[in-house]
C-alpha cells in the first residue's frame, strides 16, 4: 500500500489545514495510507480520517517566535523537534511527501530538507504564499519590494509577519533558503494560483517544475434567506493591516446608513473600536455557521493588499453570494464579471462604488452564477483529482 506524509502549520482548521486533510481522505480513498504531520493545535488535538503524528510542542513554538522576534531567523528553530519528525518520517518510509507551510513557528526547513535530499523520494511542495522565495516576508506585493528576485537585504516588511523587532537578517536568510531549497532532487512545486506560478518562475525556484492547483471549496446545501436589509460582509481569520480593515472602517462614511457592515474574524479591541453601522464578531470556526453568515450577506467584499488565492472569495461564491475586492494577486482569477467586482486596491470610493452596483443591478450578478464559477473551477473533486494525478505521475 502506498504512503503518502503531508506536513503543514496545522490540520483541518484555515485553507492550508482543510486542503491537508481533504488530500488525506482522498489519498486514502484511492487505497492509499495517509499521514499528516503539523505543528499547531488551535483547540486541542485534531480530528481527522489521517494518522497524526504532533511536531514539537507549545514550548517549541514559543522558542522558535523568540528567535523569530529578536533575530529574524524563523524557521530556523525547532531543531529537536524536526529532528524527531525525520526519525518518525524513516519509520514510516512514505512512497510521496507532501509539504504545505513550512512557516509558522514549529519547523527547522534545513534539517527537514536535508533529510529529504538524502532520502530521494519524490517531494510535492504546495506553495501557498511567498515565503519559500524571499528573506523574510510572506507577501513582498505589501511593499512592492522586488529585492527577492535578486537578493533581499534592508527587509521594508521586517515587522510584518513572521515579525521581526529587532534584527533585519533578510540578507542571510534569502541566501540560506536558496541554498537549502535547491538540494532535494524530485521536487515539484505547486501555486494555487497562476499568478502566484508567475512569481515563482522569476526567482530562485524556477529550477523546478511548478503547476497551478487551485485550492476549492464545496457548495454547501444552504437556504438561509437574504438579510432583509442590505447587508455587507467581511470576513478574515485575523484582521491584521494585510487584510485591510483600515479600509473597511474608512468605507462606512461612504455607503448609505440603511446598508450594513457584518465584519467577522475580529478582537475584542477591535470591536470595541467600531464605527456605527459596523457589527463585529469573532473568528467563527464551524463551517456551517459561517457559510450561513456568507449565505445571508447581500455582498462580500475583500480589501486585502495581499493575495495569492483567496479562500473567502471562494466561499462567498459558493453561497451565491457576489465579491467586491482590490485588485491584489489572484483576484482575478476568482473573480469574474458575473460574480463580482475588482477595484483598484486602496480606493475605498470604488469599493463603495463596487458594492452599490451590485445592489442596483442584481441581475448582473445571479447567486447561480457564483455557484458555477465554484462548481467549474474550484471543486474539491477537480483539485483533488489534480493531485492524485500529480502523485501518481511523479511515482511513474
Amino acid at each position: 500500500m502506498k504512503k503518502l506524509l503531508q506536513i503543514n502549520t496545522n490540520v483541518g482548521w484555515n485553507a492550508t489545514g482543510h486542503l491537508a486533510e481533504a488530500l488525506g481522505c482522498a489519498a486514502m480513498d484511492a487505497g492509499w495510507r495517509s499521514f499528516i504531520a503539523y505543528g499547531r493545535d488551535m483547540d486541542g488535538t485534531p480530528l481527522s480520517a489521517s494518522s497524526l503524528l504532533k511536531i514539537g510542542s507549545r514550548a517549541d513554538v514559543y522558542r522558535h517566535g523568540l528567535l523569530t522576534r529578536l533575530r529574524d531567523r524563523h524557521g530556523l528553530g525547532s531543531l529537536d523537534a524536526t529532528a524527531d519528525l525525520v526519525r518518525r518520517i524513516d519509520m514510516i518510509e512514505p512512497d510521496v511527501i507532501h509539504l504545505h507551510n513550512l512557516h509558522g513557528y514549529y519547523l527547522n526547513y534545513p534539517e527537514l530538507f536535508g533529510y529529504l535530499a538524502r532520502i530521494d523520494r519524490p517531494v510535492v511542495w504546495t506553495l501557498h504564499d511567498c515565503w519559500a522565495f524571499t528573506g523574510h516576508c510572506a507577501y513582498f506585493s505589501l511593499a512592492g519590494c522586488d529585492r527577492w528576485k535578486s537578493g533581499c537585504h534592508s527587509c521594508p516588511l521586517k515587522k510584518t509577519y513572521p515579525a521581526s523587532l529587532l534584527a533585519d537578517n533578510s540578507a542571510v536568510n534569502h541566501e540560506l533558503k536558496k541554498h537549502t531549497f535547491s538540494t532535494v532532487a524530485r521536487l515539484h512545486l505547486v501555486a494555487v494560483s497562476d499568478r502566484l506560478r508567475e512569481v515563482i518562475g522569476e526567482s530562485f525556484l524556477n529550477r523546478y517544475p511548478v503547476q497551478t492547483i487551485y485550492n476549492s471549496v464545496s457548495v454547501p446545501r444552504l437556504n438561509k434567506p437574504k438579510a432583509l436589509k442590505p447587508t455587507v460582509l467581511a470576513v478574515a481569520s485575523n484582521w491584521d493591516f494585510r487584510k485591510g480593515l483600515q479600509y473597511i472602517i474608512a468605507l462606512r462614511k461612504h455607503l448609505p446608513e440603511n446598508i450594513h457592515i457584518r465584519i467577522i474574524g475580529l478582537s475584542p479591541g477591535q470591536i470595541a473600536s467600531l464605527p456605527a453601522g459596523c457589527t463585529g464578531l469573532p473568528r467563527i470556526n464551524e463551517r456551517e455557521k459561517l457559510f450561513g453568515e456568507f449565505t445571508a450577506a447581500t455582498v462580500f467584499i475583500n480589501p486585502s493588499l495581499a493575495e495569492t488565492l483567496s479562500m473567502v472569495n471562494l466561499e462567498a461564491l459558493s453561497c451565491g453570494t457576489p465579491v467586491v475586492a482590490f485588485d491584489s494577486g489572484g483576484m482575478h482569477e476568482t473573480v469574474t464579471p458575473e460574480t463580482g467586482i475588482i477595484v483598484p486596491t486602496g480606493d475605498v470610493e470604488a469599493l463603495a462604488q463596487g458594492i452599490l452596483e451590485i445592489l442596483e443591478h442584481p441581475q448582473r450578478f445571479p447567486a447561480d452564477a457564483c455557484r458555477n464559477l465554484i462548481n467549474e473551477k474550484f471543486s474539491p473533486e477537480h483539485t483533488l483529482a489534480r493531485y492524485l494525478q500529480l502523485y501518481e505521475s511523479i511515482l511513474n
